[in-house]
C-alpha cells in the first residue's frame, strides 16, 4: 500500500516544473499572453484603486461592473494588507521567479472600455465574453465588448498582483493577454446530499 501511494505522489509532481517554466501562473491559462520573461519592471497598486470606465454604461452596466470590481479585485487586496509574501508552490520551480521588483509607477486606478452599444445584455450562449488585458508601466487597460468580458479581465488581473516589500506589484512588464470563454456552456455542480433536490428544480 505505501508503495502505491508513493508512486501515486510521484506521478502528480512529476514534471510540474517542465509544466510551467516560461509561463504565467494563471488558471485558467489564456489563449494569447504576451510579458517580459523574468523581468524586474514592474507597477504598483494600492489596495483603494478605482475602477474607471470610459464608455457609455447606464446604471445596471455600471453596478454590475463596480460590483465584480469590488469583489474581484478591491476586497482582496485590502484584506492581504499588511500580509507577507507567499508561495504559490513547494517547488520553487513552478513559483514565479524571484524578481526584485523595479516600480516605475503607483497605478491608481483600471480603465475599462467596452465596445458594444449594448455592453450588458442578457447573457445567452453566444454572446462576446472576449477581453484584452493590458499592464504597461503606466496603466493597466481592460478592453471588452460586453461586461461579462470585462469581469473575466478582473480575474485575470488579480491573478498577476503579487506582494513584494509590503506593496502590490506587477511585473515582467509589458503584458499583453487575451482570451475568451473556451467552451459556450458553463458547468453546473449540485450537492442534493443535505438538501435534496426534485428533478423539476434541477
Amino acid at each position: 500500500m505505501l508503495f502505491i501511494f508513493i508512486v501515486f505522489i510521484s506521478s502528480v509532481f512529476a514534471g510540474n516544473g517542465l509544466n510551467v517554466q516560461n509561463q504565467l501562473l494563471l488558471m485558467p491559462y489564456p489563449s494569447s499572453v504576451s510579458f517580459q520573461w523574468k523581468s524586474p519592471l514592474a507597477i504598483a497598486l494600492t489596495s483603494s484603486i478605482q475602477l474607471n470606465v470610459k464608455s457609455t454604461c447606464n446604471t445596471d452596466c455600471m453596478n454590475f461592473l463596480k460590483s465584480n470590481f469590488n469583489h474581484t479585485i478591491s476586497f482582496p487586496l485590502q484584506q492581504q494588507t499588511g500580509l507577507q509574501d507567499f508561495k504559490v508552490s513547494l517547488f520553487k520551480e513552478i513559483d514565479l521567479p524571484r524578481i526584485t521588483p523595479s516600480v516605475s509607477s503607483v497605478i491608481t486606478d483600471v480603465v475599462v472600455e467596452l465596445s458594444s452599444s449594448n455592453p450588458m445584455p442578457k447573457l445567452q450562449i453566444g454572446f462576446d465574453e472576449s477581453y484584452i488585458l493590458e499592464v504597461t508601466t503606466n496603466s493597466i487597460s481592460i478592453k471588452a465588448v460586453t461586461v461579462y468580458g470585462a469581469r473575466h479581465a478582473f480575474e485575470t488581473l488579480l491573478q498577476l498582483i503579487r506582494i513584494s516589500s509590503n506593496k502590490f506589484v506587477i511585473s515582467q512588464l509589458p503584458i499583453k493577454i487575451s482570451d475568451a470563454p473556451r467552451f459556450k456552456w458553463r458547468g453546473l455542480m449540485v450537492d442534493p446530499s443535505r438538501n435534496p433536490l426534485s428533478p423539476l428544480i434541477v
